[in-house]
């Protein structure tokens, strides 16, 4: 029976009871089980992208694992990382290097049996005679085509010897993740494609992290300023240099920003308006009135 080509990870019986997981729901350890899968996929060797991890854990799987030992989140806020994962996965190289070896043992299997057949084909039986050419025969012999050049296509590498291209699905998952513009997703896939024709995934991956994590990239209302995925890529803007710094006057302020401020401004003028008149000496002026007696009046005789 042949063995099952198929990717897998190891989980002990055990595992369900195991005390760092007993007050966790059933739920929750196959939300576990997910990233550990996802690890294995991608060959990222215990390695979980911020994104990857929002998708596939709630709010309270992520409490539980911020306090779970050998978790270990990064602080450019990129993931986190199963620190012993290659203790009890499968990592990278191995899987590589496995894979290797299968190949190197099917193109010996297939070389062997190919010569075998030669064998088969070639070597007289014990009731043939042999047949001797002439120098004459022979040099006619080596004029006539081969089956090789007739037929080159029978002749070439066969699938299984010869490499395997890269999941470039896998790669460009990996790069979306970091990408700071989520649009036109169908578009960037088809630049990134392109795009590693003239720069290797690793430098391509590495430029992309960084421009996500540039402190002066636009934010806010201005994220609509950051180039579109395909734009970026199209352009190779992964050569660009840093972002300049940003002006503080350039920044603008959403609408409920700007009414808070104006909210604390007036509330702070009024307060000083207040300490004033509680600490002024000025007291406000007293008005009096008097009146002078009214002369009596003398009827005229």
């Amino acid at each position: 029976m042949p063995a099952d080509p198929r990717e897998y990870i190891t989980l002990t019986l055990d595992f369900p009871d195991h005390p760092k997981f007993s007050e966790w729901t059933d739920s929750a350890r196959f939300k576990l089980i997910r990233l550990w899968m996802y690890c294995a996929r991608h060959r990222t060797d215990g390695f979980v992208p911020a994104a990857i991890l929002r998708q596939i854990c709630r709010a309270d799987v992520l409490e539980k694992l911020r306090k779970l030992d050998g978790v270990d989140w990064l602080e450019d806020g990129s993931g986190i990382r199963f620190v012993d994962y290659t203790e009890h996965q499968r990592s990278r190289a191995q899987i590589a290097e496995k894979r290797g070896k299968a190949s190197s043992a099917g193109v010996r299997s297939g070389q062997s049996r190919r010569q075998r057949r030669q064998d088969t084909t070639t070597a007289p039986g014990a009731d043939q005679s042999v047949c001797h050419r002439t120098e004459e025969e022979e040099e006619v012999k080596d004029l006539r085509p081969t089956d090789s050049d007739l037929f080159p296509e029978k002749h070439s590498r066969t699938e299984s010897d010869a490499p395997k291209p890269p999941d470039l699905n896998i790669w460009f998952d990996l790069w979306w993740a970091w990408y700071p513009r989520k649009v036109g997703k169908p578009a960037a896939f088809k630049s990134f494609k392109s795009a590693l024709k003239n720069v290797d995934f690793e430098e391509l991956h590495d430029r992309t992290k960084a421009f996500a994590l540039d402190p002066n990239l636009p934010s806010g209302d201005e994220r609509q300023f950051i180039p579109h995925p395909a734009t970026w890529l199209n352009q190779e803007r992964w050569r660009d240099l840093p972002l300049p710094p940003r002006r503080k006057s350039s920044i603008k302020k959403s609408a409920q920003e700007r009414a808070q401020s104006a909210l604390q401004i007036g509330e702070q003028l009024l307060a000083e308006s207040d300490s004033r008149l509680r600490n002024s000496d000025v007291l406000a002026p007293e008005f009096s009135v008097e009146f002078d007696s009214v002369p009596e009046l003398k009827a005229a005789g």
